[in-house]
């Protein structure tokens, strides 16, 4: 075996491959957290995205509430099976509207139109 003359020289190889795995250490931990970003960010698009399903699903539910309410609210009282809608005339003295069954004939007098009148539309 040889005998190396220069001890400074051990100290800096270690030191040099001390500093290369640290280097090593810190590009594997750096790969590590860019990962678990990417997987958090996209944990985060699926967790707003359910959020949005549930949100729409419960929109509709309640508009299915208000379309059954509304539905009992307005029965044809004549066939009693469809509803009365909502149909609106535009006039040269202003907005008026009547609401005509779905289902017959039935249909009542044209009246003029307020903000407050409630029903089913006939675009819908």
């Amino acid at each position: 075996m040889k005998r190396r003359n220069n001890k400074n020289c051990d100290k800096e190889f270690t030191e040099t491959q001390q500093l290369k795995t640290e280097n090593k250490d810190l590009k594997r931990q750096l790969a590590k957290l860019r990962k678990e970003l990417i997987r958090s960010t996209i944990e985060r698009a699926d967790r707003e995205a359910v959020l949005e399903d549930v949100e729409r699903l419960e929109r509709a539910s309640q508009d299915k509430r208000i379309d059954k309410e509304l539905n009992k609210k307005w029965k044809c009282y004549e066939c009693a099976v469809g509803h009365l809608e909502l149909h609106l005339v535009s006039r040269l003295d202003g907005m008026f509207y009547y609401r005509a069954c779905n289902a017959c004939k039935q249909r009542t007098k044209l009246k003029k139109y307020t903000s407050d009148v409630e029903g089913f539309t006939d675009e819908s």
